[in-house]
């Protein structure tokens, strides 16, 4: 199986470059754009054109908690990546980073056991609403292994805080006061 892939990575590979050898057409740059769920379609010999208008950046689609309810534990959700997970509960509520080099400014993350990578990274508020930067030795957040997905652009409210998923991180408020979550930084204000 690894060797049909390579075989078909290596065919792609050989046509992007063979599509780029002749003619003399000027290369353009196009400007990567953060993925906002909507898919693509092609006609032969036309442009690409998206079947989806994807919300705009400041436009956000609500999402209804109880689709999101875990038993009676709270609401959870992960984002498209999966690298982040959160969770919105009565008791605790917070999101965390699975996979990132990027520590929340004020959070210990000296773990004896494991290593700053091998710990999850993000915020957690409790009863008292102080918001807590941490490092994580566990799924906090992560209730279950089939935690359903907040796509990007939808937001959800539940236990007095609104997040919004975004292609860019996580967003989630209480009042004046809240955080922001991504692979490349923190921030709660």
């Amino acid at each position: 199986m690894k060797f049909a892939r390579l075989i078909v990575l290596i065919a792609v590979v050989t046509a992007v470059a063979a599509c780029g050898a002749h003619g003399g057409a000027t290369p353009t740059t196009v400007e990567p754009q953060p993925f906002s769920g909507e898919t693509a379609t092609a006609k032969p010999g036309g442009p690409i054109a998206p079947t989806a208008t994807p919300p705009a950046e400041d436009e956000e689609r609500t999402a209804d908690p109880a689709d999101y309810t875990v038993s009676d534990a709270g609401v959870y959700f992960v984002t498209p990546s999966r690298n982040i997970a959160c969770g919105l509960a009565p008791g605790v509520t917070g999101c965390q980073v699975f996979k990132t080099t990027a520590i929340p400014p004020g959070a210990d993350c000296d773990h004896g056991s494991m290593s700053r990578d091998e710990l999850s990274k993000g915020y957690y508020v409790d009863e008292g609403e102080v918001i807590t930067p941490s490092c994580f030795n566990q799924g906090l957040f992560n209730a279950s292994a089939d935690q359903k997905v907040l796509d990007y652009g939808r937001s959800l409210t539940a236990a007095g805080t609104k997040c919004v998923s975004r292609a860019d991180g996580v967003t989630c408020a209480r009042a004046e006061h809240g955080f922001f979550v991504s692979a490349q930084s923190f921030k709660q204000w």
